[in-house]
């Protein structure tokens, strides 16, 4: 793919290339740039910060889904089991006003919350993901097993991929009749995943059915809309994080402009010097990363968070 050039305000030439990546994996490309840039982020303090701040996004998370999951077998006990009665006032379930519309309503909110609950734990967890990712480049090792030290690791998955490393090469190669096996245990863990999704969006359809004529119309036409644009959206929140879009990535081309404003950013203890001035080539209204090859910034491995 072929990029093109833009002068930045003060900062000579950047490129911007596109680039097809999903938005998780944007962020995870945007939190490895702060980490180089950022001193204060390659410390072992930053670090540990935001081990706490994942394991309360995965207490939330898990919070969540045990309430979205509860208020979903309630709602389907209301939609089935009209016949039982409560064990104390001796009143069947059907008989109790709006019960299925108040249900319905908090399972939908449940699931908007829960959506946005694990896209932020996907966030904290593609931060302190990339600590390790950054530290396994000194010695080619795979960063997941560095993290399982430090926070709890999904190795179900791990255990059941065919790549075991996905960042350098496995010391035991599976086998054709293992990879369709691990196929097959991947391929039933994600049709019970959509088979709990298929029944919550069953309730849901169900529970709208029978409150149509049990609701008077002013009020069942807003409860209907909100109900459905809420599980619309938390759909949408689980399945764009990981669908590739197409972005403009844009970096710099290195010049010397560049080389001064890459260091000035990775020393901040140097005393303020001059802003940079354009090059020659930026003067004559040339772009400085035209006619060689762009260098990368170095980019030093951090050893000081463990």
């Amino acid at each position: 793919m072929s990029g093109s050039e833009f002068q930045g305000p003060g900062a000579g030439a950047f490129v911007r290339s596109p680039i097809k990546i999903s938005p998780i994996v944007r962020f995870m490309f945007t939190v490895e740039r702060e980490i180089a840039l950022n001193p204060d982020l390659k410390t072992r303090k930053a670090y540990k910060r935001f081990l706490l701040r994942l394991s309360e996004a995965e207490r939330r998370r898990d919070n969540l889904m045990r309430s979205f999951v509860v208020l979903d077998i309630f709602a389907m006990l209301f939609i089935n089991g009209s016949r039982l009665q409560t064990p104390i006032f001796g009143v069947k379930i059907s008989e109790i006003p709006i019960a299925l519309e108040a249900l319905t309503l908090l399972a939908s909110v449940s699931f908007v919350f829960f959506a946005i609950s694990f896209v932020n734990w996907q966030a904290y967890s593609a931060i302190v993901d990339q600590y390790a990712i950054r530290d396994a480049r000194s010695h080619g090792g795979d960063p997941e097993f560095a993290t399982a030290s430090d926070r709890l690791s999904e190795f179900f998955i791990k255990i059941f991929r065919s790549k075991m490393n996905i960042w350098n090469y496995d010391f035991f190669e599976t086998t054709p009749t293992a990879r369709r096996i691990f196929f097959l245990v991947s391929a039933f863990m994600f049709a019970i995943f959509f088979s709990f999704l298929l029944m919550h969006y069953s309730a849901i359809g169900v529970s709208i059915y029978m409150s149509s004529g049990n609701m008077p119309l002013l009020a069942f036409l807003p409860y209907s809309l909100f109900v459905v644009l809420a599980n619309i959206a938390a759909l949408a929140f689980l399945v764009l994080l990981s669908t590739p879009m197409n972005f403009i990535q844009v970096s710099a081309a290195i010049s010397r402009d560049q080389d001064a404003l890459h260091e000035a950013v990775s020393d901040p203890q140097k005393p303020p010097s001059e802003p940079p001035q354009a090059s020659e080539k930026s003067q004559r209204g040339e772009s400085p990363g035209l006619g060689r090859k762009p260098r990368r910034p170095k980019r030093s491995v951090p050893k000081d968070y463990g």
